[in-house]
């Protein structure tokens, strides 16, 4: 159950933090802070977002536990104190979820978003003791995430959710789920629940599904677009919200008729986004692979579209 306090941090846009990598692909905290200011000097604050740091668009599957705990650490200082941070805590070991739990308090982040287990298409009471284990041994608000498609096809029902919401570090959930059933009737939870939606192009139906925010890779290129998003949808201007949803569904509709060509490839292309504006992108990690000349000139002209570059 979520408090009052929690209500007023966490709403809005929750603004994803790219990894950065040098050409040797080792860890680049200075440029990973370098975008979290240019997100922040562009307008996400306090007021309408917070940043979430070490996610799958952070490339958290291409780090060990260490990679991450700097991650968290140099974005709490680039946050400075100015936007709340939840700091992902993703593994298939509870114990590891544990230890980075607990240097995400001691680093200063606000909040943990941690996935139902993953890796073996686990049953909902394997799942509820997955994250008891982790809830009675931490001491720091818990976001949960529901997404089947990174947890082999497992989808958390309504009754476990609500199940989970009980216990008493949980305050909030990530929805990502494939079913639209499923995700209108999130509204079921919003009582117990702060509920944002897994990403901005489920948005502005997220607002209508009871959920507080959604999330947003495009914030780290064009934040600006995101807030003008969440503004709209916070005033109930549901016309001047699908009119931006309308714009952003240029990249996403790319996306999803095969234009990224690759799983993940939002994270390549965010990267690639930046360097067309004149910002550090620089590399991923395998399994990602870079654009081809192809793909790089259909994101020029959506960029163009939308008077970035």
């Amino acid at each position: 159950m979520y408090t009052q306090e929690q209500k007023n941090s966490f709403k809005g846009i929750g603004a994803l933090v790219l990894t950065m990598f040098d050409q040797d692909l080792k860890l680049n905290t200075d440029e990973i802070q370098k975008n979290i200011r240019f997100m922040i000097d562009n307008g996400i604050n306090s007021s309408n977002g917070f940043l979430v740091c070490n996610g799958s668009t952070g490339e958290c599957y291409a780090m060990n536990l260490e990679e991450r705990k700097q991650v968290v650490r140099a974005t709490v200082d680039a946050a400075n104190k100015e936007i709340p941070v939840v700091a992902c805590c993703n593994d298939t070991n509870a114990f590891s979820v544990v230890e980075l739990a607990d240097h995400a308090k001691k680093a200063g982040a606000d909040a943990v978003l941690i996935i139902q287990s993953y890796y073996l298409p686990f049953n909902e009471e394997q799942i509820y003791n997955f994250f008891q284990f982790v809830n009675q041994r931490v001491d720091i608000p818990i976001m949960i995430y529901n997404n089947p498609s990174v947890c082999s096809g497992v989808e958390m029902s309504m009754d476990l959710l609500k199940r989970l919401a009980k216990l008493d570090k949980v305050f909030a959930l990530k929805q990502t789920t494939n079913s639209s059933r499923h995700f209108i009737q999130s509204q079921t939870l919003a009582s117990e629940l702060l509920i944002f939606t897994g990403s901005s192009s489920t948005e502005p139906f997220g607002d209508m599904a009871g959920m507080h925010g959604f999330f947003s890779f495009l914030s780290c290129f064009y934040p600006q677009m995101q807030i003008g998003l969440w503004e709209a949808i916070h005033a109930k201007d549901y016309i001047a919200a699908q009119k931006l949803h309308t714009k952003e569904l240029l990249l996403y509709d790319w996306w999803w008729n095969g234009g990224l060509g690759q799983t993940f490839g939002q994270i390549v292309h965010a990267k690639k986004a930046l360097e067309l504006m004149g910002h550090y992108g620089g590399p991923s990690r395998p399994p990602l692979v870079p654009l081809k000349d192809a793909q790089t000139e259909k994101l020029k002209q959506i960029m163009h579209t939308w008077g970035l570059i």
